[in-house]
């Protein structure tokens, strides 16, 4: 992105408190802390985005992402493009990374598909999408255009409904004994929804694919005796599967 190293650590200080409104049964005063530190992302964006306008590297060096955004969209477009790849492009794949270290540790007689070919590999890491996925749910509310029941509930068009895609991805309808970690599951299964579907299919998924799998294999390759020390502990940002903390043993 560009993000001049010394200022990062604010960007996380006031970026992991604005995830909080990601939970739609958040408290109003909590709501009203995650607003205010989202005021000040968008404003340290939106001063990022002026130094760099018309102001942009030598030729020789290719242009960062936060230089190409201010010259090519307005500023309220550039903070809503630069929040949604911190958001969508880092925290959840930090998520995506620790739930997947922690299934690798809570089923280590699946562990031998990281010790294999890269699609074995490949299997494990989509299961752990599968299984726990980071993102659990939109934050975007959807409405139906008219009365619709679904399941057995009457949904009216006032309604401010959220995709649960960790709901989705436990659908035993789709997933036969969807609560058991299986990496391999057959492949005439539909495909787990944690990227969500159609057009609006993560742009990062192969990379986010591409980081789980390397972190992983590095982890049994030189740690094959990591443990857990103490129960994990999550954070309440409801679809947001992080962890307070995690803590191993080596």
């Amino acid at each position: 992105m560009g993000i001049p190293e010394p200022e990062r650590a604010r960007i996380v200080e006031h970026a992991l408190p604005t995830l909080a409104a990601f939970n739609p049964s958040l408290p109003d005063e909590e709501f009203q802390r995650a607003e205010e530190a989202g005021s000040r992302l968008a404003a340290y964006f939106t001063g990022l985005l002026e130094r760099r306008r018309g102001d942009g590297p030598p030729a020789e060096t290719p242009p960062d992402l936060v230089t190409c955004l201010a010259d090519s969209l307005a500023p309220r477009q550039a903070v809503g493009v630069l929040w949604a790849i911190w958001a969508a492009g880092y925290e959840s794949t930090v998520g995506g990374i620790v739930t997947a270290v922690l299934a690798m540790l809570d089923h280590p007689d699946q562990a031998h598909f990281l010790d294999g070919t890269w699609e074995q590999a490949d299997a494990f890491v989509t299961e752990c999408l599968r299984y726990d996925a980071p993102v659990w749910g939109t934050g975007v509310s959807r409405a139906p255009r008219e009365p619709v029941e679904l399941g057995g509930v009457l949904v009216p068009p006032t309604a401010d409904l959220r995709v649960l895609f960790g709901a989705a991805n436990r659908d035993p309808a789709a997933f036969p004994d969807p609560d058991r970690f299986r990496p391999g599951r057959s492949p005439n299964q539909p495909p787990m929804v944690t990227f969500g579907q159609g057009p609006h299919y993560c742009l990062g998924a192969s990379l986010a694919r591409i980081e789980m799998i390397t972190v992983l294999t590095r982890l049994r390759r030189h740690l094959p005796d990591l443990t857990l020390a103490a129960p994990p502990r999550r954070c309440g940002t409801g679809a947001l599967r992080r962890f307070e903390e995690l803590m191993v043993a080596v």
